[in-house]
């Protein structure tokens, strides 16, 4: 998690931690990940609290959540899963909020043992042709700092979050530096991700 102006990143299940990194803050930016001990219900109950945390603090919350994180139907994706209840427990306190729905990572591609690069390929498992919305950790950091810049230009949790039109996300966001597959692939340094 980071916060705005520059407090350092803190552990999500430490509620004095948190405390102490988002006091003073306008705006905290957070995301939660499934990956610990405790797996999803963990996730959860870490969203509840940088939310509570927030929400007592009156600050900008600008939460990194998923695509389709503002619905409640089962994926079985432990991720997917817990962002959605994350965003219903957000919909009902009283915080300001921005919610980016970040889709598939270019990122992925740096796992070797799941991308093959290693082995000079890029495996992927979906059906040849089969469109796969994509972003760069690069571009959800760039549209974070936007959201905490122009707070007023996002949209609220009662209309669509679920974008799919790239050009006109593009086009409503000039400011934020897009970045296609081909153009992050240029910010890599390859020779240590494929060491």
């Amino acid at each position: 998690m980071l916060i705005a102006g520059g407090s350092p990143a803190c552990d999500l299940a430490d509620p004095d931690a948190l405390q102490r990194a988002c006091t003073g803050a306008d705006a905290v930016f957070g995301l939660s990940v499934p990956f610990g001990e405790g797996g999803k219900d963990e996730e959860v109950a870490q969203g509840h609290l940088l939310v509570d945390t927030v929400a007592r603090l009156d600050a900008h919350l600008v939460y990194s959540s998923v695509r389709g994180g503002d619905r409640l139907e089962a994926t079985n994706v432990d991720h997917a899963d817990s962002k959605q209840l994350i965003e219903a427990y957000l919909r009902e306190q009283p915080v300001r909020a921005t919610v980016l729905g970040p889709v598939y990572f270019m990122e992925n591609a740096l796992n070797l043992g799941f991308s093959r690069l290693g082995d000079g390929m890029l495996a992927n498992p979906l059906t040849p042709g089969k469109p796969l919305d994509q972003v760069s950790v690069l571009d959800i950091a760039g549209l974070a700092v936007h959201a905490v810049e122009n707070p007023d230009e996002f949209e609220s949790f009662e209309n669509n979050t679920d974008f799919l039109d790239i050009e006109t996300l593009h086009a409503k966001y000039p400011a934020v530096r897009w970045h296609s597959y081909a153009e992050w692939a240029k910010t890599v340094d390859w020779d240590r991700a494929l060491a």
